[in-house]
């Protein structure tokens, strides 16, 4: 709970700023769903993905064709029972993102550019991870294992295609690198792909 109340203040705080500089509103409100990778290790197969969802805010940053996103994910595996397919124990990680993006709008920085949908984001976000097992070899039980966040820095491309001129439709894909290792998922490495929808203001 802490940590969205500072998140919520940090996005207020930069949002006012940036308004102020840029001397302009243009902000936009979305939601995208999609895959990614969790945490389960990869001989676990059937598991090597997770529903993700993401809500995201965005408004004008200082430089011209720059946009700053705010981005709030949730996933989880949704497993509840043992999956038999090797001897270690089976556990369920769902996790709660926050991040921070900078979206460059190529049609808008790149005049010969000036129809394209395509946009470079790069930024940061923390991975709040929950972990469960869900059994293990004295109790059939689902047990709380641990709890720890993680530092990704993050790279992608996304496309704004216009359905009309306050609603389009955002295909995206992220890749986030954590410069941290965990004792539990080692080093942490995600690429959600998405398609969402994003309303213009």
């Amino acid at each position: 709970m802490k940590g969205i109340i500072i998140f919520a203040i940090v996005i207020i705080q930069f949002h006012l700023t940036c308004e102020i500089w840029a001397q302009q509103k243009s902000n936009s409100i979305g939601i995208n769903l999609g895959i990614i990778q969790n945490y389960t290790p990869r001989f676990d197969s059937q598991t090597l993905i997770s529903p993700y969802v993401e809500l995201n805010y965005s408004g004008k940053f200082f430089t011209s064709g720059v946009d700053w996103v705010a981005v709030a994910g949730y996933w989880n595996d949704f497993i509840d029972e043992d999956l038999k397919i090797s001897d270690h124990d089976t556990k369920n990680y769902s996790s709660i993102i926050f991040g921070l993006r900078l979206k460059a709008k190529f049609g808008e920085i790149f005049k010969s550019w000036k129809t394209s949908p395509v946009n470079f984001e790069i930024g940061i976000s923390e991975h709040f991870v929950n972990a469960y097992e869900v059994n293990n070899l004295f109790s059939p039980t689902k047990i709380p294992d641990k709890n720890f966040n993680m530092l990704h820095f993050e790279v992608g491309l996304s496309l704004d295609i216009f359905l009309s001129q306050s609603i389009a439709l955002i295909p995206k894909i992220i890749i986030a690198i954590s410069p941290q290792e965990n004792n539990i998922v080692g080093r942490s490495g995600k690429a959600p792909i998405t398609l969402g929808v994003a309303y213009h203001y």
